[in-house]
């Protein structure tokens, strides 16, 4: 820079001249200016280019002072191409480093999907349901003179009271079956016979209610496509003492039902109880399951004129694939599901005159045992 140029002095535009000649006019670049530099850095440079063309003429080299403002000019452009080069360089390598960062991350989390079982499934027998279905207890040995005797004096006072006689009806409910289970008798829900109606017969066989729990382990989704049933060493029943407990009343909920003595025991939909199934339940469902995400619960039925070992079987998909797993109870033993014996040796039931266990016969629908 020769020594006639004066200094450059703040301002914007493009060199203008004064009392004491012309001066280049070119904002200096401040630190708090980066930040801000970004969005006006085509502006800049489409007028700094301007201010270098305007100066750059065939008498340049004439005019010290212009060839010393070309000369700035042409700096100040080559630090804004630089700095924006710069710029961009930085950004294509944090967005690189940002990809790589995320691509490593799925990848690792694949890996642990990939060690780690696609969902849980938990099931547990609903015991809550005796009292709406129709239940009974059965044992495989009559019942001694002293637990007979015991049996019968679950009694219960007449009452005109309708709210009381449900609350007695309950509260002799709660106590039979504690008694029976002490002895060791197994619940069992006598099933429903399609398409007769909603009357019940122990020749329909028997069910039982499941809580089926499936709860996603894996950070992708496993999707459940279908479900089926398949059982192991059905026989009939061996008990010999069936005794019949009372009800509060039938409650509807939709059912996801398997019909185990069926050649193809695939889950089905069914919205009322005494009706037959609608369809194949997964053929309009699916279940999504994620890690995190909030357990799916499903209320299973299972119904055989058999008592039966089994299992559920799954069908699903996810990053690996369509499989399919078993599902057992928390012990990993076999489901079960009980019917009652088609001829009880012992059938007890509950006489509404007279407030007692009897014996009863349900060929001729009598009680058959003396009245004391």
């Amino acid at each position: 820079m020769s020594d006639d140029v004066e200094p450059l002095q703040g301002g914007k535009g493009n060199a203008k001249p004064s009392e004491e000649g012309p001066v280049a006019s070119v904002e200096p670049i401040r630190a708090d200016q980066v930040a801000e530099l970004e969005p006006s850095i085509l502006r800049r440079l489409r007028r700094l280019v301007s201010s270098a063309l305007d100066v750059v003429s065939p008498d340049t080299e004439k005019d010290p002072k212009k060839k010393a403002l070309a000369k700035i000019s042409w700096k100040v452009i080559l630090f804004v191409v630089v700095t924006v080069i710069g710029t961009v360089i930085t950004l294509v390598v944090q967005n690189a480093n940002s990809e790589s960062a995320k691509r490593a991350e799925n990848e690792a989390e694949a890996a642990i999907d990939s060690e780690s079982p696609p969902f849980r499934a938990t099931v547990e027998y609903n015991w809550d349901r005796l009292g709406y279905e129709p239940y009974a207890w059965v044992l495989d040995r009559a019942l001694t003179d002293s637990e007979a005797i015991t049996l019968q004096q679950f009694t219960a006072p007449f009452t005109m009271d309708v709210a009381d006689e449900v609350l007695e009806k309950a509260q002799r409910r709660d106590s039979v079956d504690k008694y029976l289970r002490g002895l060791g008798a197994r619940p069992v829900m006598p099933a429903q016979c399609w398409p007769e109606g909603p009357w019940r017969d122990v020749s329909c066989g028997g069910e039982v209610n499941l809580r089926l729990n499936l709860t996603g382990l894996r950070s992708a989704t496993t999707s459940v496509t279908q479900m089926w049933a398949r059982s192991e060493g059905c026989r009939e029943s061996k008990a010999v003492t069936y005794i019949e407990n009372t009800t509060q009343g039938e409650e509807e909920i939709r059912r996801v039902d398997f019909n185990i003595d069926s050649s193809k025991p695939v889950a089905m939909v069914q919205e009322k109880e005494w009706e037959e199934p609608e369809g194949r339940y997964f053929d309009e469902n699916f279940l999504d399951l994620t890690k995190g995400a909030t357990p799916v619960r499903m209320d299973i039925f299972a119904h055989s004129k058999k008592t039966c070992n089994w299992e559920i079987e799954a069908d699903y998909e996810s990053i690996e694939g369509v499989k399919r797993t078993k599902i057992r109870d928390r012990r990993g033993e076999w489901l079960k599901v009980e019917a009652p014996p088609a001829n009880p040796q012992y059938y007890w039931k509950f006489d509404p005159t007279l407030y007692r266990y009897r014996l009863y016969d349900p060929r001729s629908d009598q009680y058959n045992d003396p009245v004391n």
